[in-house]
């Protein structure tokens, strides 16, 4: 058994920063008949370290000790150490075992964790291919340290983080959120072809206000400001590339009253579609 304990000089947990986000250090670990290290590998930090530390497994499985009590974390499965939590987990050599490990830290970390829902912990959820893509894209990142890499690993680290956290999400949300998002894609595909709120809810299944609410909560804005929004863009788009009567463009729309449309265009943008157009 091998056992790995931060040397005292050059931690970099020790790293003083006043970035929002600071990547102190990353990478991967395998352990197995195929891999670099060909023995039980076993980490222990008695008094963890200054840093939050996220551990995800890939390969295999992983035990974990998280308070006092024992997981086992296999692929898709992480963890969260938050600055201070002691820290014990063992990869055993006689099969493949591996996790990628990300050790960070900066004034606006707690926040940003707290604003996901992340807290100190053992998570559970299947291999997800996109937090594989962000944990790849940071340690190539920092690894190869090219001009800028600081601020383009605290990008990716960002994204890690928000990635991890939608995986907590339950099924029944991420179904109601991929319905909400092919409305809002079929509405700027087709403004002009936008449904009442009225029918939007009933093809979810759902009150008026229901509908409303999970509207705003996954696209920021209210769906009837959504759909305004998207007939507006289209007005000026049309108003730019054909040559359609004012009032062609309103009807296309779903606006039966050119005047009604031209007044919410001037409100909107400042000008009337005439003088929009004439200055294109």
């Amino acid at each position: 058994m091998f056992y790995y304990r931060d040397p005292e000089n050059g931690r970099t947990d020790r790293q003083e920063t006043s970035d929002h986000l600071f990547v102190c250090s990353t990478g991967i670990n395998a352990v197995g008949p195929q891999a670099r290290i060909h023995t039980d590998y076993t980490v222990l930090r008695p008094k963890g370290r200054q840093d939050y530390h996220i551990l995800y497994v890939t390969e295999g499985y992983c035990d974990l000790t998280y308070e006092g009590a024992l997981y086992r974390l296999r692929a898709g499965d992480f963890a969260l150490y938050s600055p201070g939590q002691p820290q014990q987990y063992t990869l055993y050599c006689q099969e493949q075992n591996a996790y990628y490990w990300v050790h960070f830290k900066g004034v606006g970390a707690a926040g940003l964790l707290q604003e996901l829902g992340l807290h100190g912990g053992v998570y559970r959820s299947p291999e997800n291919d996109g937090v594989l893509s962000a944990l790849g894209h940071l340690i190539r990142e920092f690894h190869l340290k090219r001009k800028g890499y600081r601020p383009c690993s605290a990008s990716w680290l960002s994204l890690l983080l928000c990635r991890l956290a939608r995986t907590q999400e339950a099924p029944a949300q991420r179904e109601r959120q991929k319905e909400i998002y092919d409305i809002a894609a079929a509405i700027s595909e087709d403004p002009g072809a936008a449904l009442s709120l009225d029918d939007y809810a009933a093809r979810m299944h759902l009150g008026r206000d229901r509908f409303v609410h999970l509207f705003r909560e996954v696209m920021n804005e209210p769906p009837h400001r959504y759909i305004q929004n998207a007939k507006l863009a289209a007005a000026r788009r049309l108003l730019r590339e054909s040559d359609l009567h004012v009032r062609e463009i309103a009807n296309a729309l779903g606006y039966d009253d050119p005047l009604y449309f031209s007044r919410l265009f001037q409100r909107a943008v400042g000008v009337s579609p005439r003088e929009y157009r004439s200055a294109k």
